[in-house]
C-alpha cells in the first residue's frame, strides 16, 4: 500500500445538499444564498415559513433544466456566451481570492495606525476629468487664483457639471485618491490622480479630527477598520500582482479600426444628433447588440484585439463579451460614448489577462467556479424552456428578463412540472434543510470585482403555484401547506 502525503491526497469536503432532483443537486450553500439574496421574500416576516415554497421553486427550476436536457433543447448563442462569461468572472473572483486576498496579513500596528487616520475628517472640493491633460488644465486654472467652479469651465470638458464639495474619513474613498488626500494641508491642491479611469483634482478645504482616542473607540471600531484596511490592502495586492503579471505583455489593437468600430456604432445608436440619452451608462443590451450586428454584418468576423499568446478577438466577439458583460456605456453624447467604449475594452482586455494566468493555475476548474456556472446554467436554460413553451412570441430578452406569467400560463406550467415531478426521482433532505440558518436580506448582491453583476441569478417566480407546492409539502410529510406569511 502507498502512502500518500496529506497534501498530494487532499480532497475538498463533500457539500450539504438539501434536495435532488433526477441528477441535479441543490446544495444548502446555493439554497442559502439565492434565498437570503431574492427580494421577493421580503413579503415574509418569519424566513422559515418561505424556506418550502422556495424549495420548490428551485425544485422546479431543476425539472425544467432537465427537460430542457431531454428535448435537446439548444440555447440560444447569447446565453452560451454569458455562461462563458460566468465562468470567466468566477475564475477571476477566485483568482482574487486565492492568489491574493488569501495572502493578506494585517498586523495590530496597521490597525492602530489605520485608526488614528480614521480620526481626521477632510473637507474636499474636487472635479472629475477624461483625461490627464484636461485635469491638469483645470489644476493650473486654480492655482493661478480661479474658484473651482469659475475653473471647471465646459470648454474644458470636466465630466461633471458641477464641483463636488464632500467630507472624506479614511477607508471611504478608493486608495489611490485617499493616499494622495491625506498626505494634502489646507488650501493645498492635489496632482492629478488617476481612478476608475477618470482624473480626480481635489483641494482640501480643511479638517477636523474627532475626540480623542480610548482604547474601547478603537476596540469598538476594530472591525469595520479592519474591513476598511483589508479592502485597501487587497486592492494594492492585486494591482501589484497585475503588475508582474503583464510584464513583456503586448496587445494590438489597430486605432483606425478601433476609430471605425466607435464612429459605426455613434451611427447606430446615438444618429445624427449631438446629443443621446439621458447620462445614466447602462451595459450594451441584447437588442442593441443585435442592431450593431445587423448593421456591422460586413466587418463582423475583422480581428479587433490579438493578445500577446496569438489570440484575437473580433469585432463580433468584443461585441458579444461587452453585451453579457457588466461594463458600462454612456450614451449621453459622442464624447462620453468614445471615452466609456475605449475604458470598457481596455478593462476587458486586463480582466482577458487575469482569467488567463487564473486558467493556467487550474482556478477555472475549482469547484466554486463549476458550481457557480452549474447554477446560472440550470436557471437559464430552465427560463429559456419557460419561454419556449409559454411566451414563445417574446422576441430577444436580457438573461433575468422574464415577463410576469398570466393565470392559464401559470396553470399550463403546473400541470408540466406535476408531470416532470413524477417522472424523475425527487428527494428532500429535511435534516439538511432545517440546519440551512437563513435570513432575510432582501435585497441583491453584487460581485465585488464585476459591479452591476448579481452574485447568484434569480429564482423563477413560481413560490406561489398552489398545486405544485402542494405536491412539495406532500413530498415532505405535510398535511397542509405552511403558513401564511405573518
Amino acid at each position: 500500500m502507498l502512502a500518500l502525503s496529506a497534501a498530494g491526497c487532499t480532497r475538498e469536503p463533500k457539500p450539504a445538499v438539501v434536495a435532488t432532483v433526477g441528477k441535479l443537486a441543490i446544495t444548502a450553500e446555493e439554497f442559502r444564498d439565492r434565498f437570503e439574496l431574492n427580494p421577493r421574500l421580503l413579503q415574509y416576516q418569519n424566513p422559515e415559513y418561505a424556506k418550502v415554497p422556495f424549495l420548490g421553486a428551485l425544485i422546479a427550476e431543476k425539472l425544467l433544466a432537465l427537460e430542457a436536457e431531454r428535448q435537446r433543447l439548444a440555447p440560444p448563442a447569447r446565453t452560451l456566451a454569458f455562461l462563458e462569461q460566468i465562468k470567466r468572472e468566477a475564475t477571476i473572483e477566485a483568482f482574487h481570492h486565492l492568489e491574493v486576498a488569501a495572502k493578506i496579513e494585517i498586523s495590530e500596528a496597521e490597525l492602530r495606525q489605520a485608526y488614528a487616520r480614521q480620526r481626521r475628517v477632510l473637507q474636499i472640493q474636487s472635479a472629475s476629468f477624461k483625461t490627464r491633460q484636461e485635469a491638469e488644465q483645470f489644476r493650473q486654472r486654480v492655482l493661478a487664483g480661479e474658484t473651482f467652479p469659475q475653473a471647471l469651465a465646459p470648454a474644458l470638458g470636466g465630466s461633471r457639471p458641477q464641483v463636488d464639495t464632500m467630507q472624506v474619513r479614511w477607508g471611504s474613498a478608493a486608495p489611490a485618491i485617499e493616499d494622495e488626500l491625506f498626505t494634502l494641508k489646507a488650501g493645498e491642491l492635489s496632482a492629478p490622480i488617476l481612478s476608475l479611469g477618470e482624473y480626480y483634482v481635489a483641494g482640501l478645504l480643511g479638517e477636523t479630527v474627532d475626540a480623542f482616542p480610548t482604547e474601547a473607540d478603537f476596540q469598538e471600531k476594530r472591525e469595520t477598520i479592519a474591513r476598511n484596511l483589508l479592502k485597501r490592502k487587497r486592492s494594492a495586492a492585486f494591482a501589484d500582482s497585475f503588475k508582474q503579471m503583464m510584464i513583456g505583455k503586448r496587445t494590438a489593437i489597430p486605432p483606425e479600426r478601433f476609430k471605425f468600430l466607435v464612429e459605426r456604432l455613434e451611427e447606430l445608436f446615438l444618429g445624427q444628433a449631438a446629443g443621446g440619452r439621458e447620462p445614466n451608462p447602462s451595459p450594451l443590451s441584447q437588442q442593441e447588440f443585435s442592431r450593431a450586428e445587423a448593421g456591422l454584418a460586413a466587418h463582423w468576423q475583422e480581428v479587433l484585439v490579438t493578445f500577446d499568446d496569438g489570440s484575437t478577438w473580433t469585432m463580433r466577439e468584443f461585441l458579444q463579451r461587452l453585451s453579457v458583460g457588466r461594463q458600462s456605456l454612456d450614451f449621453s453624447q459622442r464624447r462620453s460614448f468614445r471615452f466609456s467604449l475605449r475604458q470598457a475594452l481596455l478593462a476587458m482586455v486586463e480582466q482577458e489577462y487575469i482569467y488567463k494566468e487564473a486558467a493556467r493555475r487550474g482556478l477555472d476548474q475549482s469547484a466554486e467556479v463549476k458550481g457557480e456556472v452549474a447554477m446560472w446554467r440550470d436557471n437559464l436554460t430552465a427560463r429559456h424552456l419557460l419561454r419556449q413553451m409559454l411566451l414563445p412570441d417574446s422576441g430577444a430578452m436580457d438573461e433575468q428578463e422574464m415577463p410576469a406569467l398570466s393565470d392559464e400560463q401559470l396553470r399550463r406550467l403546473t400541470v408540466t412540472l406535476l408531470a416532470l415531478s413524477d417522472s424523475l426521482n425527487i428527494t428532500i433532505d429535511q435534516a439538511e434543510l432545517r440546519q440551512v440558518v437563513v435570513r432575510n436580506a432582501g435585497m441583491l448582491a453584487l460581485k465585488t470585482h464585476f459591479p452591476g453583476r448579481m452574485v447568484v441569478p434569480l429564482p423563477l417566480p413560481l413560490e406561489n403555484l398552489p398545486n405544485w407546492q402542494e405536491k412539495i409539502f406532500a413530498k415532505m410529510g405535510y398535511s397542509a401547506p405552511v403558513p401564511p406569511p405573518e
